[in-house]
């Protein structure tokens, strides 16, 4: 016992006058956890705080391109510009915009898409009307191609979850369409000509949170409590080079010689100079 105290002191007294073995030890990797952390933190609140930078090309301006405007505006995550063809008229000047790192994902919806949309549910209406169900079979629609352009840095599941998005705002807007075709034929029909107006708001609401603690706060961990204990455990080796710098001082010096002559088991030595470091 008497051994591991006295090792204490001794490294301990060494490592105060060692200058260069305190900055490998402790100024490094305390540079290293910094600087790391405020990148990352950067990095983390660019996408939480100021959001994703998102561009929207709506040439419809219609009820569709007006329906993905605002569920793209009401999603906090999104730092959405909005553009009607005045200043990105074609694809190679978004493609330009995005690969110079302005905008994350930029999404481009083609000119007539409601009208479209409109359209394509009217002729199937109309043939399911009269009957012809051999026709109604048949594939009429007329596809709208939605441009989607990513940055390459994007990753594939914000990708995937964007067009997923897009999608349901498409079959939200597609289906309201159909419920307002099918209502006016079938009042049509029946000799009266007061319209149904349709909810603009959807029947299902998604209610989302984050789990709460036993006393109903929320907890969201920041980007220094994601790397600090990583970066802490990485900083440990650091204590390597010092620790065998002193050892091979101590063989060089002869002091280790000397130690070993003392009685008692050299572990206890060294243990005293790994609880130091």
């Amino acid at each position: 016992m008497f051994r591991l105290l006295a090792t204490l002191i001794k490294e301990y007294q060494l490592l105060i006058k060692d200058k260069t073995g305190i900055t490998i030890l402790f100024i490094m990797p305390m540079l290293l956890v910094v600087m790391m952390t405020l990148i990352q933190n950067e990095a983390y609140k660019s996408i939480n705080e100021k959001g994703i930078p998102v561009l929207l090309v709506n040439l419809d301006q219609d009820s569709l391109g007006a329906a993905i405007e605002k569920g793209f505006a009401s999603n906090p995550i999104c730092n959405l510009t909005v553009d009607h063809g005045e200043n990105y008229p074609d694809i190679p000047t978004v493609e330009k915009r995005v690969l110079q790192g302005d905008y994350l994902v930029a999404l481009i919806i083609p000119k007539n898409a409601t009208q479209t949309i409109t359209e394509d549910v009217e002729a199937i209406m109309a043939q399911l009307m009269s009957g012809d169900t051999m026709s109604a079979k048949q594939d009429v629609f007329e596809k709208i191609n939605f441009t989607v352009i990513t940055d390459p840095l994007a990753r594939e599941s914000f990708v995937l979850a964007m067009t997923s998005g897009i999608r349901e705002v498409v079959a939200s807007v597609k289906t309201k369409v159909l419920f307002k075709i099918l209502s006016g034929k079938m009042l049509a029909l029946m000799g009266n000509e007061q319209n149904i107006n349709f909810p603009e708001e959807d029947f299902f609401v998604f209610e989302q949170h984050s789990a709460a603690r036993n006393d109903g706060t929320y907890y969201e961990p920041n980007a220094v409590q994601h790397n600090v204990p990583a970066w802490a455990i990485f900083s440990i080796f650091f204590i390597v080079l010092p620790l065998a710098g002193s050892i091979i001082n101590e063989r060089t010096t002869g002091v280790a010689l000397r130690m070993q002559t003392f009685p008692g088991s050299y572990l206890q030595i060294l243990s005293g100079k790994i609880l130091m470091y």
